[in-house]
């Protein structure tokens, strides 16, 4: 459970997640592209099933999956203005 919670908060570029070096823009550039194409595995929940789904993405898909979702959900949250006078 442990290495679920540790996985999933790696993977949503958490930002209270300790740095991994102090190296200059320079110098950690190619290995932020070495990062985003490493691959994390997770097992999630199925909806209506009590059994797991294992799915593996690359870091950089994990964060275009979150901010995808993220996106969605604000649409949802956010009330639609209307031009139309209430009656």
């Amino acid at each position: 459970m442990v290495w679920f919670v540790l996985a999933l908060a790696l993977a949503s570029g958490d930002p209270a997640a300790p740095a991994v070096s102090e190296a200059p823009a320079a110098l950690a550039a190619p290995a932020a592209a070495d990062d985003d194409s490493r691959v994390v595995c997770v097992m999630e929940k199925q909806m209506g099933s009590h059994f797991k789904k294992k799915t593996c993405l690359t870091k950089a898909q994990w964060r275009a999956r979150q901010e995808r979702d993220n996106s969605a959900a604000q649409r949802v949250l956010t009330p639609e203005t209307s031009d139309k006078a209430p009656q």
